[in-house]
């Protein structure tokens, strides 16, 4: 029979079923949807679990039945598709296909937004879908969209890579080497409102007859950063709110690099108050530019953008963000509050590498080996002592100053490959189970985290 509005919905059980297992009709199931799909109807998953097809209820046999290996498989046929789907699910019911059903009794205050994303409460099952969302997702190839037909700032037509030995992070600076030189070859600069009337000042001494000096010590006397310092916002003849920036140019000085690499967004680390992150577009004309805003922090917090999380005010022309276009990075406190400082530290392009080389006077890496695994460390980030067990795929973990924290591992994709677990002053972590290859091991708390590469041999 022919139907002209007819689409077919599926539901699998990972934990049970792979994608190459036979259905019913003597079909796989992977030949089976082709079927449908080459019949010229769509077709969507209304429901999934990674879990046994019982959803892991029966704690003694199937409890926490979570299968990576074939949920990967399963997603991964699916995004090759452009098939939807929907995962199950989000509730604290005691089964290992329930996010956060770790427990016969809740484990968390609902109430605290941070609880919802901490994957330390969630199930293998949970994380993996967490993870897949927030670290997959944006790069997945339903998501790849057709260039804009502007010509992009770099005439290059290389494509964002997928290369498993592309980089996760690449550092554009971490103010190491005291100067405002960043490993673009962009200086750093601060600005305020002058040039529009205004009578907003910062503390900052002159370095020459109109740019401020930017890189401190940020009073520990270990660690530079880039600072508005002791500023204050004054409107005087300024027709729209007072403000002041700082600010970082892209493109400007004919270095080669790709920011449309950076399809996992950017990272920062600040302290200080609110203010709004700018990746300003040369498309935007009308300087109504996409932001993200960050809460003021007494301590040093990380900051990470998204790019679907980027947004434009309503006064303005809404313009299509798009990672090929960025002019120019800028940190604006405007309008409030009055006064106050900011610190920035550690800028990092998240996706994949720039081809960006650091100089020579930036964080040293230091490499810790055994037969089996090698690891790279930058020294003062680190509140993780990481230890590689001779003759074993093994790591010691001790926490310097936390009583706990979060551990999990993904590939160079972002594919989370062993789901978080609750690690404590003093760990050891088995990594037995993962192929040889290049990871990305991370360690978390509420407030910061640390990433480490793996080679495991």
């Amino acid at each position: 029979m022919v139907f002209s509005n007819l689409a077919y919905s599926f539901q699998f059980n990972a934990g049970s079923e792979y994608p190459t297992n036979l259905s019913t009709s003597g079909m796989t199931f992977e030949q089976k949807i082709n079927h449908v799909l080459k019949s010229g109807y769509p077709v969507f998953v209304s429901q999934f679990k990674t879990t046994h097809y019982d959803g892991g209820m029966d704690e003694y046999s199937h409890y926490n039945t979570h299968d990576s290996l074939s949920a990967n498989k399963w997603l991964t046929f699916l995004d090759s598709k452009g098939i939807s789907y929907i995962a199950a699910s989000v509730s604290d019911e005691y089964l290992g296909s329930a996010f956060f059903g770790i427990n016969k009794i809740p484990m968390f205050d609902q109430t605290v937004v941070f609880n919802w994303s901490n994957t330390s409460f969630m199930t293998p099952s949970g994380s993996f879908i967490y993870n897949k969302l927030t670290n997959y997702a944006l790069t997945a190839p339903w998501r790849i969209e057709s260039s804009s037909s502007e010509t992009p700032l770099s005439s290059s037509s290389e494509q964002v890579s997928s290369s498993s030995s592309a980089p996760l992070v690449s550092l554009i600076d971490d103010f190491t080497d005291g100067n405002t030189l960043a490993f673009t070859k962009e200086y750093w600069y601060i600005y305020t409102d002058v040039k529009d009337l205004g009578e907003s000042t910062v503390s900052n001494p002159l370095s020459g007859k109109t740019s401020y000096k930017v890189v401190y010590d940020d009073g520990t006397g270990t660690n530079n950063a880039a600072t508005i310092q002791d500023f204050s916002l004054v409107k005087a003849g300024n027709e729209n709110d007072p403000y002041v920036a700082l600010g970082l140019n892209t493109k400007k000085n004919g270095t080669t690099y790709f920011l449309n690499k950076c399809t996992k967004g950017f990272s920062y680390r600040y302290k200080g108050v609110a203010h709004r992150f700018h990746a300003q577009l040369s498309t935007v004309k009308d300087y109504n530019y996409h932001f993200k805003t960050f809460p003021s922090k007494t301590v040093w917090t990380e900051a990470v953008v998204l790019p679907s999380e980027l947004e434009q005010d309503t006064w303005g022309d809404e313009v299509k963000f798009d990672l090929n276009f960025i002019k120019s990075f800028v940190w604006e406190v405007k309008k409030t509050p009055t006064s106050g400082s900011l610190w920035v530290d550690d800028f990092y392009c998240l996706g994949s590498d720039l081809g960006i080389t650091p100089s020579s006077s930036s964080t040293t890496l230091t490499t810790l080996s055994s037969t089996s695994i090698t690891t790279s460390i930058r020294n003062e980030e680190s509140f993780v002592k990481w230890n590689a067990i001779e003759n074993g795929r093994s790591l010691s973990l001790t926490l310097e100053k936390e009583s706990s924290a979060s551990f999990d591992v993904f590939d160079l994709q972002g594919n989370l490959v062993m789901a978080s677990r609750r690690i404590y002053s003093n760990s050891l972590i088995s990594l037995e189970t993962l192929p040889s290859g290049r990871y990305i091991a991370r360690v978390r708390t509420n407030e910061k985290q640390m990433m480490v590469r793996l080679e495991l041999h």
